[in-house]
């Protein structure tokens, strides 16, 4: 419900401000950065760098009906389809990794318990 409260806020401020202001809004959810954003930029996996900027052509104001269009879900398609190798590989490396020791593990050994 955050979500969608932001969302609508933010639909409402933007154009009302008469000092139009540029934001930089971070996140992992493709749904949240269609329905915020005009243009995405889709990172690769560490070191991190722009793969592409993806423009969002879905028109203002959005809202969950806009969710409902073709060109969103196509816009969500064309994003995924960029970070799809990166999240694969990014977990397949991870996989690959011994798993860090725990806290309470490390503070067991400390105190004498294995």
């Amino acid at each position: 419900m955050t979500f969608a409260f932001f969302a609508e806020v933010l639909h409402i401020l933007w154009p009302a401000s008469k000092h139009k202001k540029t934001v930089v809004l971070v996140t992992h959810n493709l749904e949240e950065a269609v329905m915020l954003c005009d243009g995405i930029a889709a990172m690769s996996a560490a070191p991190s760098v722009v793969k592409r900027i993806v423009a969002v052509g879905i028109p203002r104001p959005r809202n969950f009906r806009s969710m409902r269009d073709p060109d969103f879900g196509r816009c969500m398609e064309q994003i995924w389809n960029l970070l799809r190798y990166e999240v694969d590989k990014t977990m397949k490396e991870s996989r690959s990794r011994p798993e860090p020791e725990s806290d309470f593990r490390r503070k067991a050994s400390y105190d004498g318990v294995e």
